[in-house]
């Protein structure tokens, strides 16, 4: 009975307490939004399939979640995107590509949609399900993570003239090869290749 009469002696202190407790999970849960929502959005097979794919490039996140101004950042800096008819024809020119099956050309095409849907110039589940023929087209094209993973590296080594054994490769490039072998000692393990996805 102590703990009740210092409760009722010293409310204030500990209403005080509460609130500011709840106020600090609320700013934490506030802070990283992404992460939640990343969580959230892995709990549907396909979706976390294809965020699987994605992280070759993305690493621990999917660009979908990013803030509204960095999306239109990134669009506008990386594929001269400034509204949502660029990003159309950004999508449509990625989705006619003479290599319908290029690891290069389609994981571009996912990443370029989610960027779309963070810029807020497509809608979140318009974005996942422009994801589908792409995510499909990769799975017939490539046997599983490290064929598909070696595919877009070759490809961009090709786009960057650089040569294919890796001798020259850049920061970035560098960056993703590293994150290729981290995400086939990780992420990869626990997703699925041959998971049956969506019908186009």
């Amino acid at each position: 009975m102590n703990w009740l009469v210092w409760l009722i002696e010293h409310w204030p202190w500990v209403l005080a307490g509460v609130i500011l407790l709840l106020t600090l999970a609320l700013l934490l849960r506030r802070r990283h939004p992404a992460a939640s929502r990343l969580e959230v959005d892995a709990r549907d097979p396909f979706r976390r399939w294809c965020q699987a794919a994605m992280m070759l490039i993305t690493r621990d996140c999917d660009y979908g979640h990013l803030q509204r101004g960095e999306a239109r950042r990134m669009l506008q800096r990386w594929w001269h995107v400034h509204g949502a008819r660029d990003l159309h024809q950004t999508l449509a020119e990625l989705s006619s590509s003479p290599n319908p099956d290029n690891a290069w050309e389609l994981l571009r095409f996912m990443i370029v949609a989610r960027l779309g849907a963070a810029a807020e110039m497509l809608d979140d589940d318009e974005s996942w399900q422009m994801l589908c023929a792409p995510a499909n087209r990769l799975q017939a094209a490539y046997e599983g993570w490290t064929a598909m993973a070696q595919a877009y590296v070759t490809a961009r080594r090709q786009w960057q003239d650089l040569p294919l054994d890796g001798s020259a490769d850049d920061d970035t490039m560098r960056w993703i090869t590293e994150n290729f072998q981290s995400l086939r000692a990780g992420a990869w393990t626990e997703v699925d290749w041959d998971l049956e996805l969506e019908d186009e």
